[in-house]
């Protein structure tokens, strides 16, 4: 009996071994989403649960699948783990959703994942007040990189959405204004169009036509003053992300040195 309980250990160690070598070639090969899967079944035939973990948590970061990484990732409270969490959220374009889930600002982990967030969503100021509440020795190379990324996104020159509304008073001025010169002009002249067709067709005395289509005049005038803020704040938010993203990978490298040691 003694030597079959060994024999059934040897088998099955065997066994776990072959499965995380086959999970480890198709990880070589970037498989990631077949590798998943053999790690997945070598964690929970109780394989080396810590390895595992850490395969598959790199297979959904490298093989790009950030929405998988969160779902994976839920509920999380390893300190490395919450760095993928967060950098998941923000490759995912969701800064708001990494703000909220690093609110804890007595952490300085969560402290400076919540400076990064407030970068994505243009809260410089924010930024700079809580750089000042990271003292830990080992965060200060982080730090210092932080406020050098805050003041450069300090200097751009963005497109105020408020003032692109209000020259959208006139049709295609705040396109214009934003940087969209090709549809400043379409706008300008389909309002031209509209309001001169409008006009026309009640000098004929049209005025059913008239009226329909002076309701449709109207709600292409409001969109293209809606179009303009929109224009302008999109332009804005994707020159801070273009700035950022340049950067995000040190960060995330950095945070995870510090985490591990």
């Amino acid at each position: 009996m003694k030597y079959l309980l060994a024999l059934t250990g040897i088998l099955s160690f065997s066994f776990l071994s072959a499965q995380v070598n086959f999970a480890d070639s198709l990880f070589a090969r970037q498989e990631y989403y077949r590798a998943i899967t053999e790690y997945q079944r070598s964690y929970y035939n109780d394989g080396d649960k810590d390895y595992c973990h850490f395969m598959i948590r790199n297979c959904y970061w490298l093989g790009e699948d950030y929405t998988g990484l969160i779902e994976y990732l839920k509920g999380c409270s390893d300190p490395v783990d919450h760095i993928y969490y967060s950098f998941a959220h923000l490759k995912n374009n969701r800064p708001d959703l990494a703000l909220i889930l690093n609110a804890n600002l007595a952490n300085p982990l969560q402290k400076t994942l919540y400076c990064l967030s407030c970068s994505y969503l243009g809260k410089e100021k924010e930024v700079e007040e809580n750089l000042k509440k990271i003292n830990e020795r080992e965060y200060q190379d982080i730090k210092a990189k932080l406020g050098k990324l805050n003041q450069e996104l300090k200097e751009q020159h963005y497109k105020s959405p408020y003032l692109a509304g209000g020259l959208a008073i006139v049709p295609g001025l705040g396109y214009a204004y934003a940087g969209a010169l090709q549809t400043s002009i379409s706008a300008f002249i389909t309002n031209l169009l509209i309001w001169g067709s409008v006009f026309e067709l009640g000098k004929k005395e049209l005025y059913f036509s008239s009226g329909a289509l002076a309701v449709v005049g109207t709600g292409f005038y409001l969109g293209n003053i809606y179009g303009s803020v929109n224009f302008a704040a999109r332009n804005n938010n994707n020159k801070r992300k273009n700035i950022i993203d340049k950067q995000l990978d040190v960060f995330f490298k950095e945070l995870i040195k510090v985490e591990s040691r």
